[in-house]
């Protein structure tokens, strides 16, 4: 099942996000996961979109890559 339709009826009850702030988050929470699997359940076709458009850097997982050793 896509998640599409869940975040289109999310999206629509609020003015502040939109259609892709609620894409954008979602994709960024999920990046840690297998990316064939987030653009499944996403409906990314084009890995390339996904990475670049929705997911980016966040403030914890940047922590954590510094934190490897």
């Amino acid at each position: 099942m896509c998640v599409s339709r869940l975040l289109n009826e999310k999206a629509a009850t609020s003015e502040r996000w939109g259609w892709h702030g609620f894409r954008r988050a979602w994709a960024t929470r999920r990046k840690v996961l297998p990316v064939q699997d987030v653009m499944r359940a996403g409906g990314w076709r084009d890995v390339k979109a996904l990475q670049t458009a929705y997911q980016s850097a966040d403030p914890e997982t940047v922590r954590r890559v510094l934190d490897i050793a």
